[in-house]
């Protein structure tokens, strides 16, 4: 019978032993607090040196109250215990009692849980007796400050630069007009002078070939102009191909000018070297476009005129 009784003890002193080394609380410093009071709670776990201790995150809202802050996680070892600890402060804006829920540990392989509180909420007692009653007072005129004027300011900046920006896009775009120009002199003339005056120049003979490639496009160029009302002179070479329509100057002879501007460009602005075979070519090329779209136009005001007759 001895036994017996002595080995209950043995059993019931090791569970108070180990009670005593694990514990944990979700403690309060106030069971009671007024709406909109904030209340600090500790959260705690105490066990042995060597535990593994799961510490839990907790959301923003615990049960129905509302999480304001929270520590950072404190440890601390005393003796051959360690001592993990963080604070939270936390409160609620509608009176009633409400139960600080239990938190979940696990240590080592035990999971444990902190004890649930309750908590009262209260509303402030307000003495009519003693409180004056004020009438509603109109609304304050408060002048605005920089930062809350700043993002009109910038608002109107940025419809301002779009308008610029479409402004710009569709002055670049914009279709240019075609210039009507009557010539004194009739443009194939024009252009057939300015090709014997080019000849008699001998540029090629004196190595001036950038200056006669220069010259010869710009009696092309010229020449569609006056005859065609492209603005040719002040245009590209993507941009007059773009303007002349087969039907005015032919098919051949729109490929032809093509070529010869794209030669030119490469000797004005890639500083390109045409072969010595080519500059004969070119010039022909040339006087061959004049002529050919000078005679398609001739034919083409000799059908419209015995048209008329016969109307």
């Amino acid at each position: 019978m001895k036994n017996i009784i002595y080995i209950l003890t043995l059993v019931f002193v090791s569970l108070q032993i180990q009670a005593q080394e694990t514990a944990v609380m979700f403690k309060p410093d106030t069971t009671g607090f007024v709406i909109g009071d904030q209340i600090n709670v500790l959260l705690q776990a105490e066990a042995p040196k060597d535990s593994i201790i799961v510490w839990p995150i907790l959301p923003d809202t615990i049960g129905k109250l509302e999480v304001v802050s929270r520590s950072s996680i404190d440890t601390l070892f005393k003796d051959n215990f360690q001592i993990i600890s963080q604070n939270y402060k936390l409160t609620q804006f509608d009176s009633g009692s409400y139960v600080l829920n239990p938190v979940r540990f696990r240590i080592g392989d035990k999971v444990m849980y902190t004890k649930p509180k309750m908590l009262n909420v209260s509303t402030v007692a307000v003495d009519t007796t003693k409180q004056k009653i004020f009438g509603i007072k109109g609304n304050i005129h408060v002048g605005y400050t920089f930062w809350e004027i700043l993002p009109y300011i910038l608002l109107f900046l940025i419809v301002v630069a779009m308008l610029l920006l479409a402004y710009y896009f569709w002055k670049k775009h914009k279709p240019k007009e075609r210039k009507v120009f009557i010539p004194q002199i009739p443009p194939y003339d024009l252009a057939m002078q300015h090709l014997k005056k080019l000849d008699e120049a001998r540029l090629i003979k004196d190595g001036n070939v950038k200056e006669y490639y220069v010259r010869l496009t710009d009696i092309l160029r010229r020449y569609i102009e006056d005859e065609f009302h492209i603005p040719a002179m002040e245009s590209t070479t993507l941009e007059i191909m773009d303007s002349i329509r087969d039907n005015e100057i032919g098919k051949e002879a729109k490929e032809k000018i093509e070529e010869l501007l794209k030669e030119s460009d490469f000797v004005k602005f890639a500083k390109y070297t045409p072969s010595a075979g080519k500059h004969p070519y070119f010039r022909k090329t040339t006087e061959e476009i004049i002529v050919e779209s000078h005679s398609l136009i001739s034919s083409d005001i000799d059908e419209k005129l015995e048209t008329s007759k016969d109307e």
